[in-house]
């Protein structure tokens, strides 16, 4: 195993919690039961992350290993960080054929790689999502595995978050997922938050039709009152609770509602 992967895998591990350490690897994949219950979670976490990578290093982990791992622990933390949307359009007559991942990945692959000689680009499928990772390097310098692009797609769908996309690089990625998918335009939305399902929530049930995954319950009598409203207050304002209130659950549904931090519909 090269020396820094090792290192890459070892700053992983200690930048992890306790608690994080064993679902992660766990979901990895990449180790043994066997492996993973010989680990010592009562030790320093310096101890534990230089006995992942002996037992990584006993598999020849690659960097492809070590950035599979990557995508999973920033998965399971997404809501970490700071997650954009970007629209595709005008579908071109291209005879791509969308709904075929492998070559989405080949394509992707190809053309983000194709104006420059130092990237990286790696996949995980997580249900009817694919995570891409993107370490960007340059002529002179090689990727910078710390600090990777991640684009969060949906197969057949013209919209990808994005989080950790510079500037410089931004061109390069846009041109690759237009080249990738078959469409001729891409613009960022004015939508923009921390939680990334909630971002996905509001673009496929705001903003994609058809799309109507939840089945509404019958709407509350109108002379009960909204959870949070006072009983004792108006018609005039349980009324108004009401509408708000109807409005929400057809768009959203009965669970949690999206959070934002920032959100501008123009």
């Amino acid at each position: 195993m090269h020396e820094h992967v090792a290192e890459f895998i070892k700053r992983m591990i200690t930048r992890m919690t306790f608690v994080e350490i064993m679902p992660t690897l766990e979901k990895w994949g990449f180790l043994s039961d066997r492996d993973l219950r010989s680990l010592t979670l009562q030790q320093m976490k310096e101890s534990v992350a230089i006995k992942v990578v002996n037992l990584c290093e006993g598999k020849k982990t690659t960097m492809d290993d070590a950035a599979d791992l990557d995508i999973v622990y920033n998965k399971a933390r997404s809501n970490k960080k700071n997650w954009c949307v970007y629209q595709m359009s005008e579908p071109s007559d291209s005879e791509m054929n969308l709904a075929d991942v492998s070559e989405f990945k080949v394509n992707l692959k190809k053309f983000v790689s194709s104006g420059l000689k130092n990237v990286t680009v790696h996949f995980r499928e997580f249900g009817d999502s694919l995570w891409i990772r993107i370490a960007w390097g340059n002529d002179r310098m090689p990727p910078n595995q710390y600090r990777p692009t991640f684009v969060v797609y949906h197969i057949q769908t013209p919209y990808a978050f994005i989080t950790g996309l510079t500037k410089h690089h931004r061109p390069e990625l846009a041109q690759a997922l237009l080249l990738a998918t078959g469409y001729r335009q891409i613009q960022e939305m004015q939508l923009k938050s921390r939680c990334l399902e909630s971002l996905i929530d509001i673009v496929f049930k705001r903003f994609t039709q058809p799309f109507q995954s939840y089945q509404p319950r019958a709407p509350p009598e109108k002379s009960s009152a909204p959870a949070g409203v006072d009983p004792e207050a108006s018609p005039e304002t349980i009324k108004e609770k009401q509408q708000v209130h109807q409005a929400m659950l057809e768009t959203f549904g009965d669970g949690p509602l999206p959070k934002l931090q920032y959100a501008t519909y123009q």
